[in-house]
């Protein structure tokens, strides 16, 4: 029942709600992809929606709004060594070592920056 993200890719099963309480709080929410469920129960199972998760997560919209709003001036302003620095940061930030990485990627993604997100 539960996503097993060794062997499948957790992204598809759990997004993540933060523009509802932006800075506040960062809710996981299950993707019913396979009728089954399996994202809203890995996400009771594991305790993704606790308080201080949610907080935590909150914080880390400041730092990744930061990255996102540089890197699109930097790119409307083709100022190549920001752009260069920017990418990075996202590549790091995104990073499966990185805690909080399925947000971290989705943020991106949906702020139209998906092309700089590691997939490792």
């Amino acid at each position: 029942m539960l996503v097993n993200p060794v062997s499948e890719n957790p992204e598809e099963y759990i997004s993540f709600e933060w523009w509802q309480a932006y800075g506040l709080f960062v809710k996981a929410v299950g993707l019913d992809v396979d009728n089954q469920n399996r994202g809203n129960e890995t996400i009771k199972m594991v305790g993704l929606n606790r308080n201080e998760l949610l907080e935590e997560r909150g914080d880390l919209t400041e730092v990744l709004d930061e990255v996102s709003t540089t890197m699109k001036v930097a790119k409307r302003t083709n100022n190549q060594d920001l752009i260069n620095e920017m990418e990075q940061k996202i590549r790091t930030l995104t990073s499966s070592r990185k805690r909080f990485t399925g947000f971290s990627r989705a943020f991106f993604r949906a702020a139209g920056l998906g092309q700089y997100v590691t997939n490792d």
